[in-house]
């Protein structure tokens, strides 16, 4: 215990060389001095992007109703078959006291209703293969992980977490319980090694995450083990969505190699931004500021082209907009409504390039011309999501 104290009390003088898994584990036995003395020294740790619920470019904190969405960015929400109703998922400021969160996802029942043999409602992420790549699954040299959370439910009992590969032939169910209603608690999972299966260590689906808050039997099963076959819900678990009214809050997602759970990695709001733009990337100018620069291309517009902040997981295949043709303009020795939406015309991870449409405009081919907002409501997106 000597060494532990020593550990525990180390100062301003501590490097990176002194620092190894046994005396990481060895100060938190002491005293959960990892949290101060380490957190800082032992880098990126989490394999999850957006796990505090802070970044929300799809809906800015709104209300949706629409399943099989993003609820904020990296997180989504599914709902096959069952006959539960009026279900709503958003981004809450609900959050556990003293634990540094701003933010949580909340998921509200409607009218609640059976969920059936094949039904899955819940909450869903999944992470890129380059990220799990360190964990080696499917191979003799696959790692263990522990995954842990913040859960806040109106209903009490046994809950399961769904992880599956990208070819939903291999499934692990974890379990936990939530002991008290309406009450924050932290949970902890520890996830042993998958030395079977395919596992894709590129840039696709690397691991398929699903908070089971009602699976029928079809794709449930026991806990505590992997499996072959497509799983995502726990035998026997609680259905939330059967209950009207009922609510469930989570906050806090982290995944890291091995068999300890460390405090929740908080990095800054700008890095964690930047993480999610590389799968979802929306720019929604102020009215009266511009999106990009280009040139006047035949009489009806103007090509304008755009540049993402991070590179993107791969290239986009369209543009998501809103508004009318008369919250955008083309910009050319004056401001030109345009007469539809802009249009997608290509893109690469890097890049894209954007129609401002105004018909018979008069121009000159080759003119420079400015892609611009006219109202709140213009934005354009790009997804690459998984």
């Amino acid at each position: 215990m000597t060494r532990s104290r020593d550990i525990a009390n180390l100062g301003d003088g501590v490097t990176a060389a002194d620092i190894t898994d046994a005396t990481i584990t060895a100060a938190k036995m002491a005293d959960g001095a990892v949290e101060g003395a380490f957190t800082t020294q032992i880098g990126r740790r989490n394999l999850i992007i957006n796990g505090e619920m802070r970044i929300d470019q799809y809906n800015n904190g709104a209300s949706i109703s629409t399943h099989g969405v993003k609820v904020v960015d990296r997180w989504g929400t599914a709902l096959t078959n069952g006959s539960a109703s009026g279900i709503t998922v958003q981004r809450s400021t609900t959050v556990p006291t003293g634990q540094g969160f701003v933010n949580s996802v909340v998921y509200t029942v409607g009218t609640g209703g059976s969920v059936g043999t094949g039904g899955s409602y819940g909450i869903q992420h999944r992470v890129e293969g380059y990220s799990v790549a360190p964990l080696h699954f499917g191979s003799a040299e696959a790692k263990q992980f522990t995954m842990s959370f913040w859960v806040r439910s109106s209903i009490t009992g046994n809950y399961g977490i769904g992880l599956r590969n990208s070819a939903k032939d291999r499934s692990y169910v974890g379990e936990y319980t939530i002991s008290s209603a309406n009450t924050w608690e932290k949970k902890t999972i520890t996830i042993t090694a998958d030395t079977s299966g395919t596992w894709v260590e590129d840039n696709g689906i690397g691991l398929d995450i699903f908070f089971d808050l009602g699976v029928g039997s079809t794709n449930s099963t026991t806990s505590g083990s992997w499996q072959a076959g497509n799983y995502l819900g726990l035998t026997g678990g609680v259905k939330l969505a059967e209950t009207t009214g009922a609510t469930f809050y989570l906050t806090g997602v982290q995944i890291e190699v091995g068999s300890v759970a460390t405090p929740f990695e908080h990095i800054s709001y700008g890095e964690s931004l930047a993480l999610c733009q590389r799968y979802y990337y929306k720019q929604h100018p102020p009215s009266g500021h511009f999106f990009g620069v280009g040139n006047i291309d035949g009489s009806n517009g103007s090509q304008i082209r755009l540049f993402f902040p991070v590179e993107m997981r791969t290239s986009p295949t369209s543009v998501e907009t809103t508004g009318t043709a008369g919250n955008y303009q083309l910009r050319v020795n004056g401001n030109l409504t345009c007469t539809s939406v802009p249009s997608f015309i290509n893109a690469s991870p890097w890049d894209s390039t954007i129609s401002f449409n105004k018909t018979s405009h008069g121009l000159t081919n080759g003119y420079c011309g400015f892609g611009r907002s006219a109202g709140s409501e213009a934005y354009l997106a790009w997804s690459a999501e998984l």
